[in-house]
Parts: C-alpha cells; sequence; structure tokens
C-alpha cells in the first residue's frame, strides 16, 4: 500500500514538474528552477534520432498515399455503381415505354375486334342466323371483359 502511494506521488509530482535540473549527477524534476542549469520542461520530446524522424515522416507519407489510394478505389467503385444503377434505371424506363406501346397495340387490335364482332352480331340479327349470333355474342363479350382488364 505504502509502494502504491509513493507512486502515485510520484506521478503527480512529476505531472507537475516544469523544470529538469542535474545536481550531484541525478537527474531532478521541480515545479521552479533548482539550479542554474535548470531546463523547462515543454511537452514530452521524442528522444528519435534524426534518421527515425525521417523514416517516420517517409512512412506516414506512404500511409497517407496509401489511404488516398483506397478512398480513391472507394470513390471509383461509388461511380461505376452509380453508372449501373443509371443504366439498369434507363433499361427499365426502356421496358415501360415498351410494355405500354405493346399494351396500347393490344388495345386498339382489341377495339377494332369489338367493332367487327358488332357488326356481325347486327348482321347475324337482320339475317336471323341465331348459332352465328350467339357465337358473334359471346366473342363480342369476350372481347369486351378483355379490354376492360387490359385498357381500362
Amino acid at each position: 500500500m505504502k509502494k502504491l502511494a509513493a507512486l502515485l506521488a510520484l506521478v503527480a509530482f512529476s505531472a507537475q514538474a516544469q523544470y529538469k535540473c542535474t545536481i550531484n549527477g541525478k537527474t531532478v524534476y521541480a515545479d521552479a528552477p533548482c539550479a542554474h542549469n535548470a531546463k523547462p520542461v515543454g511537452e514530452l520530446q521524442d528522444s528519435l534520432s534524426q534518421q527515425q524522424q525521417i523514416d517516420r515522416l517517409k512512412l506516414s507519407i506512404k500511409e497517407r498515399r496509401e489511404r488516398n489510394a483506397i478512398d480513391g478505389q472507394k470513390d471509383a467503385n461509388y461511380q461505376a455503381l452509380e453508372r449501373a444503377t443509371a443504366s439498369q434505371n434507363a433499361a427499365e424506363a426502356a421496358q415501360a415505354r415498351a410494355n405500354e406501346s405493346a399494351r396500347k397495340q393490344r388495345c386498339a387490335t382489341l377495339e377494332s375486334s369489338m367493332r367487327y364482332n358488332q357488326r356481325s352480331v347486327a348482321l347475324a340479327q337482320d339475317v336471323g342466323w341465331q348459332r352465328t349470333l350467339t357465337q358473334h355474342e359471346n366473342e363480342l363479350k369476350q372481347r369486351r371483359d378483355a379490354y376492360d382488364r387490359e385498357c381500362r
């Protein structure tokens, strides 16, 4: 327990120290200048050599380039996805237009067939062909139902 308290006191003391002195060959940290050769302690300084600092800088630049390359690849992938989506939307729109055109064509054909069947029914009534009349009436009903389903 005493060791823990001493360690905490040392950490607290060293956190408050602002000056570094060498007294009788020992390094001492204090919150006020403790000798004529006292040096202010600012932020912690790296004890790296100049070559190590250069190597660290090179590594940092390399990592930044790799990050940029990855970001560039992500952008390219995103743009490719956008183009594919736009292409798919255009294809779906073209298919919808083709379907609508085909539906209009079927409706026009059904209208023409209904007019033909109406004339056939009228002719069969005039002539008195009951069997033909029933057949044409059934065809007319089927075409009207199909027209109502598809065109209205």
